[in-house]
């Protein structure tokens, strides 16, 4: 089922439930996947959390009722206090927090950057994946925390292959068990890599654990 999406104004999540009629009456109802209207942001887009806190537009999946992403004010990246985290209660969670519309319009190379954090070793893992308008959900980037690295990891994606859709929507996927949390801050979006902070090639697919360069 497709929806056209170019509803403008201030973003929303909006649910819906599908059913099929006939004459024979209307048959069980089925939630598709959330929609997201309004208008989409344009570049720079940038989001930091500061002190637990969102300028922009986002929006939860949680794969299961027990734990999820949240907004915590206290550790950051930047020190402004704030960040988003995923806080599993049960062994084997996922969920995912994610931005809303976003165009790379006139674009020539737009990457994404952020710094993430994993609060303990073991088998948790972040994903980043991107949705645009007629095309699959596509991961480009996976990581797990080193066994020694207790700092906070950055990395920078190529998101040139989407420049000419009309918006895109990140999805920072979070999978761990009970009490390990997986955090991340300071999401931007450019034309071009101009953070010299993040000094990280470019990678259009990659997989690493905390710390870890490209």
């Amino acid at each position: 089922i497709e929806i056209p999406n170019n509803f403008e104004g201030e973003q929303t999540q909006n649910d819906f439930e599908v059913s099929a009629v006939s004459s024979r009456g209307e048959g069980k109802s089925t939630t598709i996947p959330a929609v997201i209207l309004g208008t989409p942001y344009t570049l720079p887009f940038a989001e930091s959390f500061p002190n637990g806190t969102r300028s922009t537009m986002w929006w939860r999946n949680d794969g299961s009722v027990y734990g999820g992403f949240n907004l915590e004010k206290g550790r950051s990246y930047d020190g402004d206090g704030g960040c988003a985290v995923f806080t599993p209660i049960e062994e084997d969670t996922w969920a995912e927090f994610c931005t809303g519309k976003i165009s790379l319009k006139g674009s020539k190379q737009p990457t994404l950057k952020f710094c993430y954090l994993f609060d303990t070793y073991d088998e948790s893992k972040l994903q980043v994946a991107v949705d645009a308008p007629g095309m699959k959900t596509k991961i480009i980037g996976v990581y797990r925390r080193d066994l020694l690295e207790i700092d906070w990891g950055r990395d920078v994606l190529d998101l040139s292959a989407y420049k000419d859709k009309p918006y895109v929507i990140i999805r920072f996927r979070g999978t761990g068990s009970d009490g390990h949390d997986i955090c991340f801050d300071n999401v931007a979006i450019s034309d071009g890599d101009y953070d010299t902070d993040l000094a990280v090639s470019i990678n259009t697919t990659t997989e690493k654990v905390g710390g870890e360069n490209a």
